[in-house]
């Protein structure tokens, strides 16, 4: 096991932990409790501080966890496997989380691995995100920014994995084309991109991943239930005979002023309004 803690963190080197784990932490106060099977729990308090990434974190089949108040990705942080089931990843920030065009993180494997992305304010995820597993044995990818959230490519998370999407309030429209005066890198087209009254994700993008076989979950509202709609303004079409579920988990309303069908295989379809994200999911801990 490897841990880095303190007011500020940075890594600009190579850090490597085969089957291990890896924990970057920064703030007045972290605690690190249960680091036996199943995981590790980090509960960062007071001042959280900053942790950046500009090296090499790698932990085989393993954990990796950063925790912080600000977190900046630019490096590689690599748990797969080509033999095992990929590990388990997650970034937390209780303030903004950025990963910039040259981050690379992912949790391969045979079956595919778990990779959170959480900030409580902002997330702006750029670079390459994959938890890739063999065909069916998909993983788990959480993009969550509860303010703002915008998410440059879609994750790569294959055949019977789970794409994650959790913003203030979501929409679901035709074309999702970002307003670049206010963009970060001034790319005028997103995944997922930030506005003014929430986030916006196009049909387009969503019916591609039901299509192969990818289960799309789209939640809204932070922990405490606050906030969070969704609204379906464009039709989402299935068209790949794989099967796959779309879930809306919204704190708030769910709208749906457009169709969601299947031309092909089996479509699961799952509605929840007044969601509460249970108090786990907060940044104060950070399970892997």
């Amino acid at each position: 096991s490897v841990y880095l803690i303190g007011g500020s963190v940075s890594n600009s080197g190579v850090i490597t932990s085969p089957q291990g784990e890896v924990i970057l932490a920064a703030g007045q106060t972290v605690t690190l409790a249960d680091t036996a099977t199943p995981g590790v729990t980090v509960d960062v308090t007071g001042s959280a501080g900053n942790v950046t990434n500009l090296g090499t974190i790698t932990a085989e089949a393993g954990r990796i966890g950063v925790a912080a108040g600000l977190i900046t990705n630019s490096g590689v942080i690599n748990a797969s496997s080509v033999v095992r089931e990929g590990g388990r990843i997650f970034l937390r920030a209780s303030g903004n989380l950025t990963t910039t065009t040259s981050s690379s993180i992912s949790a391969d494997g045979t079956k595919g691995g778990n990779v959170t992305l959480y900030a409580a304010n902002a997330a702006f995820i750029d670079g390459d995100v994959s938890a890739v597993g063999a065909p069916g044995q998909g993983g788990f990818v959480d993009t969550s920014g509860l303010k703002r959230l915008d998410v440059v490519k879609v994750p790569k998370v294959g055949t019977g994995g789970t794409w994650l999407i959790d913003p203030h309030d979501l929409e679901v429209v035709a074309n999702n084309t970002n307003n670049t005066e206010s963009s970060f890198d001034g790319c005028s087209s997103y995944a997922v991109t930030s506005t003014d009254s929430g986030a916006t994700i196009s049909a387009a993008t969503i019916s591609n991943q039901l299509s192969n076989g990818v289960n799309v979950s789209l939640t809204t509202g932070d922990s405490d239930g606050v906030g969070g709609n969704i609204t379906v303004s464009a039709n989402i079409t299935k068209t790949g005979g794989t099967d796959s579920t779309l879930t809306l988990n919204s704190a708030n309303n769910i709208s749906i002023r457009a169709n969601i069908i299947s031309e092909s295989g089996r479509l699961g379809l799952t509605l929840n309004s007044g969601y509460v994200q249970s108090s786990q999911e907060s940044f104060s801990e950070a399970r892997i």
